[in-house]
């Protein structure tokens, strides 16, 4: 206790008594002082410095907890700087929504500099002139969304209406006209910053109740954008002539490569195919569920064989008819660049799909088909002669096709010594264990597949096993995902499809959802994941027997220890279908 009073009398009062020179003494002792306030204060900072660092990652796991990270008047830009960074880094490409209302230009400008460029950003609400100065002026930015006004909303139309039948006006009369003003402001100055932006490269406007006034200025400034490659207008409402004078504007001076009409009513907008027709740019068109019929199919089939860049068309539920399908397959008779079509879902008969199957077998040779979906069209077994013509496809999708035996047998002959096929979709077609044996037995021999979709084939552990060898035996370095949704399969079969990621390089991603999996088959997809440690890999277990009460501890251990892989065991909005491969293939 004595101590500090000793070293004082000894430092301070006994050497100054006996000192000669008093001023350099004091000096000396001052010099001391600070040196000590400066350690202090330099300690005090440290400590501040690791508390705000240990704040900043309890907020970034926080933001990273959500489906996708909301930043608005809350979060503190100007304080902010790392924890954005950190947040950019640790956020796996998930989605930031951000409320542009809550910021000025010069806070929007940061988030766009400090974000990591591939993470995509939803705009919910902001102002036109300073929407405009940010993304004008932005040289990061490169994944843009536009979204609704208010979230609360959102649920309300999406409960209140199917999301596809949704009606562009019935939304708008649920939003007041305050929420209107700020929306179509918002909409109207991220179209006319993007028209000067010169890194932006995906623009989704889907359902945004565009109108027909607003897509012609919509036209107008992306026409002028240099590097916008990919444009979203689906789930709008306009009129055949605004869609006409919009690609108009795209023809002149448009660098856009995608373009996504889908679930819009473009019932006889034959003048929109014929625009179209004298586009440069465009490579990949969605027309999904819009409506087209027979008298439309003359004018799209029109449309590609006139356009000359054209590469993949998606006309997925739309109502064909036979002498559409008839059409369609003059179209392969002559020389086209299409190169993918999706038919998924189009309305027609087994007839009309034999014929159109026989056009691609007769003309084979000048047809360059890469991505083809015939998914729930049935056809039977002539569907799988498709794998025995002459075509470079990459991706076959035949869910739905109503195999026979002898079509299973057929088409896992046809699958052994195809060499080009990277995906191949089976899903929906009762193959039972025995027709999966038939599928591990060709994998065995073949060269290309990666990927493949069994989902609801009333498969079993016997079959799955199969599988799994066949797949380890003939494309262990290559395979990369497998999907067998809605199965009967148990905690051993979870076992055995175990083996995939541990065995092999590129397996990445495997959907089990609604099958018979347990808290032990869940114990081998965590012994699986010590095995890989840090590779990044999907697994979907939404919908078995896992509840989420009783690995709830070791879920969270697990994601906190594996960051890179994504396990699901609720519904989420993180789910990642199988069926979106063809469209990352051809982005390949």
């Amino acid at each position: 206790e004595d101590l500090p009073q000793i070293i004082v009398e000894l430092i301070f009062i006994q050497t100054y008594d006996e000192c000669e020179n008093p001023s350099v003494y004091i000096a000396f002792v001052t010099s001391i002082i600070g040196s000590a306030i400066s350690i202090m204060w330099s300690l005090y900072h440290l400590m501040k410095g690791i508390k705000e660092r240990r704040k900043i990652k309890r907020e970034v796991e926080t933001l990273l907890s959500q489906d996708y990270v909301k930043l608005d008047k809350s979060v503190n830009i100007a304080r902010s700087g790392a924890l954005i960074r950190q947040m950019s880094k640790k956020s796996k490409n998930k989605a930031v929504l951000l409320s542009g209302k809550d910021f000025g230009p010069e806070d929007l400008n940061f988030l766009f500099e400090n974000l990591n460029p591939s993470i995509p950003i939803w705009l919910k609400n902001g102002e036109e002139e300073s929407m405009r100065e940010a993304i004008a002026n932005s040289a990061y930015v490169k994944h843009l969304r536009v979204l609704k006004p208010d979230p609360k909303r959102e649920e309300t139309i999406r409960s209140a209406k199917d999301i596809e039948q949704a009606d562009a006006e019935t939304e708008k009369s649920l939003l007041d006209d305050a929420d209107i003003e700020d929306f179509t402001s918002l909409v109207k100055g991220v179209c006319s910053g993007v028209g000067k932006n010169v890194t932006l490269i995906t623009l989704n406007l889907s359902e945004v109740s565009l109108g027909d006034e607003m897509l012609v200025d919509v036209g107008e400034n992306i026409a002028q954008s240099a590097s916008l490659k990919d444009l979203n207008l689906s789930r709008n409402v306009f009129r055949a002539k605004a869609s006409t004078t919009f690609v108009e504007h795209l023809n002149q001076y448009s660098k856009v490569e995608e373009l996504n009409f889908n679930q819009i009513n473009l019932k006889r907008s034959t003048t929109l195919f014929v625009a179209l027709e004298a586009n440069v740019t465009i490579k990949t068109l969605h027309l999904s569920n819009c409506e087209i019929g027979r008298r439309d199919m003359e004018a799209v089939c029109k449309m590609l064989e006139t356009n000359s860049t054209l590469e993949y068309i998606d006309l997925e539920s739309n109502d064909f008819d036979n002498k559409a399908m008839d059409r369609l397959g003059t179209l392969f008779k002559r020389k086209t660049k299409l190169s993918g079509i999706n038919l998924k879902w189009s309305y027609t008969d087994e007839k009309a799909l034999k014929q159109f199957i026989d056009v691609l077998e007769e003309f084979q040779e000048n047809i360059r088909l890469e991505n083809l979906n015939l998914g729930r069209l049935g056809g039977g077994d002539c569907s799988a002669r498709l794998l025995q013509l002459a075509l470079p496809l990459r991706s076959v999708d035949l869910s739905g096709a109503k195999f026979t035996k002898e079509g299973i047998a057929n088409l896992a002959s046809s699958l052994k010594v195809h060499d080009t096929i990277k995906y191949l979709g089976l899903a929906a077609n009762k193959l039972g264990d025995g027709g999966v044996i038939l599928i591990g037995k060709a994998l065995q021999v073949n060269k290309s597949l990666d990927s493949l979709n069994l989902e609801k084939n009333e498969i079993t552990e016997r079959g799955i096993e199969h599988l799994v060898e066949g797949i380890l035996m003939g494309r262990k370095a290559a395979f990369r995902k497998l999907s067998v949704v809605n199965n009967d399969l148990n905690n051993k079969a979870m076992n055995k499809l175990m083996l995939l990621p541990k065995l092999c390089p590129q397996f990445c991603y495997l959907d089990m959802e609604e099958n018979g999996v347990d808290k032990v088959g869940f114990a081998y997809l965590e012994e699986c994941l010590n095995v890989i440690q840090h590779k990044p890999r999907y697994f979907n277990l939404v919908n078995n027997c896992v509840h989420a009460e009783d690995v709830d501890e070791r879920l969270k251990t697990m994601r906190k220890k594996f960051p890179e892989s994504t396990i699901l065991l609720a519904n989420t909005n993180d789910k990642i279908s199988l069926e979106e491969y063809p469209r990352l293939l051809r982005r390949e």
